[in-house]
């Protein structure tokens, strides 16, 4: 794969986690009372995902797709924590293991070619 195309990967990677991280912001504005105990965790949520995509636009190319890729998995992660405890839709789980799984792959792909 070309340098601009890594590039490219890069970005996408950095884009989705802070997707992610607005997930997160949407849900601590307006929480239903019995969720408001959640919103420092989820601001917190909010913002990590972005740094760390941030810190990887930094790195060199391997360990910056390899930090994009855990990221975004842990970030699933730390979800389905919070899906244990109902701060999360079930649907949202399903499509987010989905969907995570999909760009983890493709933030990987330059290892395997």
């Amino acid at each position: 794969m070309g340098g601009f195309a890594r590039g490219a990967l890069i970005a996408y990677g950095a884009v989705i986690l802070s997707f992610l991280g607005a997930v997160h912001w949407g849900l601590a504005l307006r929480p239903p009372v019995q969720e408001a105990w959640a919103t420092p965790a989820r601001l917190v949520l909010g913002v990590v995902p972005s740094l760390i995509g941030w810190a990887a636009m930094m790195l060199f190319e391997a360990p910056s797709l390899l930090l994009l890729a855990a990221g975004i998995l842990a970030t699933a992660g730390v979800e389905q924590w919070a899906a244990s405890r109902r701060l999360v839709p079930g649907f949202y789980m399903r499509l987010r293991w989905v969907l995570s799984l999909g760009a983890a792959a493709c933030l990987l792909l330059p290892f395997l070619v």
